[in-house]
């Protein structure tokens, strides 16, 4: 098959070589497709002409937008997925205050993703952060956000 990635991305390409390698010790014949972004964004992401693709996703505060992304008639439903039952949950957890409830809508949207295998997500890339003993309050999220603002001296540093 042939696996799609972004031309400009370096690191997409660099993970696509190492699928390539692992998948041909099991017999599994893989063609990279390195193409420009402004030929991926219409091609790939938006019409889904693509056997495989590589694509990063960003994360957010809130998981509603991530899990649009595979709500059956989303524009940027890359996968074309489709699971009515997903569909109905994504229009709950928009139309619910209780945050209690958002958090069960998400994690029943998650459970029947997984069983779907509407995705395959390969690694989180993580970010590194270095900070000098000095200070104190920097805060870690599950997505790239780096908020400053709660970075303090700590008392009696030089």
């Amino acid at each position: 098959f042939t696996l799609t990635t972004i031309s400009e991305n370096t690191f997409e390409n660099d993970l696509a070589l190492f699928i390539k390698e692992d998948l041909a010790k099991i017999g599994v014949n893989v063609s990279i497709n390195p193409i420009p972004w402004g030929q991926y964004l219409p091609e790939v992401y938006k019409a889904h002409r693509y056997e495989a693709a590589l694509l990063r996703v960003a994360g957010y505060p809130d998981p509603q937008r991530i899990l649009q992304r595979y709500e059956t008639n989303y524009s940027s439903n890359i996968g074309n997925y489709s699971n009515q039952k997903v569909d109905l949950l994504l229009k709950e957890a928009t139309e619910t205050y209780d945050t209690s409830r958002r958090i069960d809508i998400y994690k029943e949207i998650q459970t029947l993703l997984n069983e779907d295998i509407a995705s395959i997500y390969l690694m989180d890339q993580g970010v590194a952060i270095a900070l000098s003993s000095k200070y104190t309050g920097y805060k870690t999220y599950p997505f790239a956000f780096i908020d400053v603002s709660t970075i303090k001296l700590k008392k009696n540093s030089k």
